[in-house]
């Protein structure tokens, strides 16, 4: 979760060894997936087909292992999300929610892919769903919020969300980005050029 390429390799390495350990523990098939999702969605490969095709295969393997596992769903609605199947994506991660009714993780997931469909308001409740059932969360929980409350004209509330990102993140290029289009929104000039300054950086 600190998202880069050389973390992302050291969890695959120790996904990979856990898999040695125990070969039937299902959880640890999928979040060996989610490392080939990361190499994709980050453009860390040369093939992002290739990273998706394995990711997928990993989601299924979690599946076979333990039909109830949410994680498997979620992961398997993320792959196929960002390889533009949408509908078929939603309608995994609604499986996973169905399996998890309190899964944090799922309705994260799915705050972002609403929005992306431009469904705001749709994403800002979602998101605050997964806050609710996860108040201590990680960073990337803030992303999908504070980017709603942008593209809903929002701007202070999405200023105060992505500022939860960076009080722990600081390098998080997203919330950089964002915040500074919001405070170009606000006519707030120096801060945008502060917060551009932190995307260059």
């Amino acid at each position: 979760f600190r998202f880069t390429k050389e973390d992302n390799a050291t969890a695959r390495r120790l996904f990979e060894e856990a898999i040695v350990l125990d070969p039937e523990y299902a959880f640890v098939y999928v979040m060996l997936g989610w490392t080939y999702y990361m190499d994709a969605r980050y453009g860390w490969v040369d093939s992002r087909a290739e990273s998706f095709k394995v990711a997928g295969k990993y989601a299924q393997k979690g599946m076979e292992l333990n039909d109830t596992l949410d994680n498997s769903y979620l992961l398997m609605g993320s792959v196929y999300f960002l390889q533009g199947q949408h509908e078929e994506g939603i309608a995994e991660v609604e499986r996973a929610i169905a399996l998890n009714p309190n899964g944090a993780n799922n309705y994260n997931g799915l705050a972002g892919m609403v929005g992306a469909l431009g469904r705001w308001d749709e994403s800002i409740q979602l998101s605050k769903k997964a806050l609710r059932l996860r108040p201590v969360a990680p960073a990337h929980y803030y992303h999908w919020l504070g980017r709603a409350y942008f593209m809903t004209g929002q701007y202070e509330e999405a200023i105060a969300t992505l500022k939860k990102i960076l009080k722990n993140k600081p390098n998080y290029l997203h919330a950089h980005a964002v915040l500074a289009a919001c405070y170009s929104s606000l006519d707030r000039h120096a801060e945008a050029a502060a917060a551009a300054g932190e995307v260059l950086r």
